[in-house]
């Protein structure tokens, strides 16, 4: 498989992307959220998420060291995330959709396909994987790994220099959530102990568009063990809350491969 592949579908695989606005945008500053209560700064925090039924992300690009690619995004919430590289001129060269059941990675030029679910991706990762965090991470929302969505009551503030966080950790894993003055997300890490693997996103030039703001580009980083990934989006246009239809994905025709050839 294509190293441009590799680097797109593993990030994709574990989380992210920032949403912006196609009309007017504002850009809005970054910095640090004031103090207060655990309970009162999380349901600033939950406040700020971002309300929406859909998004159609019509232009972005992925960029690492080794290419830069231009792809589009589509969200159902709670159903689905399709995500289509397209390096030239609009043909599509790989694609990668999620739902709550499982997920489907195409490479279209080797016709190569990989399907699979949470817990298989969890296992080989070392971090807990499911939809809601997927989603989560694409649409600048809180989430706790291997919880239910009302779990974010387990969220804990913590004020340090200055900086507000919000926290979740257990003997496998840790979460931190670091809020802007707008007690919107700007940077989310997750981290098993020790450090050995670890995802995290940076959300910037967060703009406004009518009642959503949403961070308009972030850099994704992950470490497993000795290897690292990064990973910057940007985002160019998007259309909220309108009839959005998510592409079938399928593998006729496709020689499958193995999930671990994917991760490695």
């Amino acid at each position: 498989m294509e190293q441009r592949l590799i680097y797109f579908t593993i990030v994709l695989l574990i989380a992210a992307a920032a949403l912006s606005g196609c009309k007017s945008p504002r850009q809005l500053s970054n910095g640090t959220a004031g103090a207060g209560s655990t309970r009162q700064l999380l349901e600033q925090a939950i406040a700020a998420q971002p309300d929406f039924r859909s998004l159609d992300i019509k232009r972005m690009t992925i960029s690492t060291d080794k290419f830069n690619s231009p792809a589009i995004c589509r969200i159902l919430r709670d159903s689905a995330v399709y995500i289509s590289a397209q390096p030239f001129l609009g043909i599509e060269m790989a694609a990668a959709k999620f739902t709550k059941s499982g997920f489907i990675v195409v490479d279209k030029m080797k016709k190569v396909a990989y399907t699979g679910d949470y817990a298989q991706l969890s296992d080989r990762l070392g971090l807990i994987v499911d939809y809601s965090v997927v989603e989560g991470v694409f649409t600048n929302q809180l989430f706790v790994l291997g919880q239910q969505s009302n779990s974010l009551r387990q969220l804990k503030a913590q004020q340090q220099e200055g900086v507000a966080s919000l926290i979740y950790e257990n003997q496998r894993i840790r979460q931190q959530f670091t809020l802007n003055p707008d007690f919107r997300i700007a940077s989310s890490e997750v981290s098993t102990p020790g450090g050995q693997q670890r995802f995290t996103a940076g959300y910037s030039n967060f703009t406004s568009q009518d009642v959503l703001v949403f961070p308009y580009q972030y850099k994704l980083q992950v470490i497993s063990g000795s290897r690292t990934l990064s990973a910057s989006i940007t985002i160019t246009r998007m259309v909220a809350n309108e009839l959005t239809q998510i592409p079938e994905l399928s593998v006729q025709g496709y020689r499958i491969g193995s999930l671990d050839s994917l991760i490695k």
